[in-house]
């Protein structure tokens, strides 16, 4: 049954099957049953909100069977949809650029983590942002220069579940349907949107880490991964930021 949503609802979406194709799949936003699986199920800020989902959901969806016509939307039976990350770093690039359509020089905006900026910055060149480090957040990894786009930071660190051996996280392996298995702790993507660099962070929690970072200037990103040994990788053109 098609029902009628917001416009911003539509370039959501789109947001998301844009993520899933650059992807291949990596990036895949109908996995929310997994997600609550692995026990994302309540609000970190306020517990008492917590989502539940209908018995007919399963994982994967069919994100193609999605059907848009305007703004009525039409869902497969059991297909979910989790907002998550892409719906930060849309936010963040939806501000950024109304900012400058009402006549800002230039903005800034940060979501969660998720950072859009356009238009001029400060000095005139970029915007200096600083990378938490992972292992000691109140230190800053290094500091990057953005003209334009978006620098989105995923971690396996933050939203963690249960305990020892039976400890989870949010970050999915759409091939395991379970917490990516990995020792990349996080994934740091500049990208033309937040958008589009929050899809491509997941591709790096589940492929070989070298081989993620070569294929990451190909779509037009560049990237950081920090392992669990406390050591980093960055693709080759990740220097043009610095």
């Amino acid at each position: 049954v098609p029902v009628e949503v917001d416009a911003l609802t539509v370039q959501l979406i789109e947001a998301m099957r844009e993520g899933y194709a650059i992807t291949a799949g990596s990036y895949d936003p109908t996995l929310l049953p997994d997600v609550l699986a692995a026990g994302y199920h309540a609000s970190q800020l306020e517990p008492s909100r917590v989502t539940t989902l209908p018995a007919t959901a399963h994982s994967p969806g069919n994100l193609g069977a999605v059907r848009i016509e305007g703004t009525a939307v039409t869902m497969p039976v059991g297909t979910t949809l989790d907002a998550g990350g892409i719906g930060k770093g849309l936010a963040a690039d939806l501000v950024v650029h109304r900012a400058l359509a009402a006549g800002a020089w230039g903005a800034m905006a940060e979501f969660g983590g998720d950072i859009a900026v356009a238009g001029q910055a400060p000095d005139g060149h970029g915007w200096h942002l600083g990378l938490e480090n992972p292992f000691t957040p109140d230190d800053h990894l290094e500091v990057v220069s953005l003209a334009r786009g978006g620098i989105v930071t995923s971690s396996q660190r933050k939203r963690r579940f249960g305990d020892g051996d039976a400890e989870t996280h949010h970050l999915v392996d759409p091939t395991t349907h379970r917490s990516a298995d990995t020792t990349v702790q996080t994934v740091t993507v500049i990208a033309g949107s937040a958008a589009r660099a929050e899809a491509l962070t997941k591709r790096g929690f589940v492929e070989d880490a070298e081989l993620y970072l070569q294929w990451l200037p190909s779509v037009g990103a560049a990237g950081l991964i920090v392992l669990a040994d406390q050591s980093t990788r960055e693709s080759s053109n990740w220097g043009d930021y610095r």
